[in-house]
């Protein structure tokens, strides 16, 4: 069983609320930042094609990159 499975089953044990992506996140491609940019305190995150595991179908969050409030997105 995967981490948030495990997560899930402790803390939610009846289950979750389904909502789509989109109401609790914003869908942006082709942010383009510089490795300057990156801010463990910016507000920001930044989901990339390497936290897309193919093979499973799956989000890998672990490497999620922050950036500053100066990266134009």
């Amino acid at each position: 069983m995967s981490h948030i499975e495990d997560l899930i089953e402790e803390l939610c044990p009846n289950g979750v609320e389904y909502r789509p992506l989109g109401e609790i996140a914003e869908y942006i491609r082709g942010v383009t930042y510089k490795k300057s940019d990156e801010d463990d305190q910016g507000p920001t995150l930044i989901l990339r094609a390497n936290n897309i595991d193919v093979a499973s179908s799956t989000l890998v969050l672990d490497g999620i990159k922050r950036v500053s409030s100066a990266v134009r997105v």
